[in-house]
């Protein structure tokens, strides 16, 4: 999967069962920002802003549908449905 877009220090978070890649990081200037995407998109399938802080995206997991990330000024995030 090759997927050209405008972060940095980007990271792959997880991969699904559906192959479907969740990848967090760092635009250019609106800092941190998550998406997912699946083999064949041309877009992602949905993209969240992390609104809180500016801190670099450390690390994450993926639990029962629900995306985890943490950035390095200590700011936890849970993205999924409520």
């Amino acid at each position: 999967l090759n997927l050209h877009y405008p972060q940095r220090s980007s990271r792959l978070i997880a991969l699904d069962r559906a192959d479907r890649a969740y990848v967090c990081g760092n635009q250019r200037t609106n800092g941190a920002e998550c998406f997912a995407v699946e083999p064949g998109d041309e877009e992602p399938r949905w993209r969240v802003a992390l609104e809180r802080g500016d801190g670099k995206v450390a690390g994450g997991a993926l639990v029962a549908g629900r995306l985890y990330v943490t950035t390095a000024d200590g700011i936890l995030y849970a993205i999924g449905e409520p």
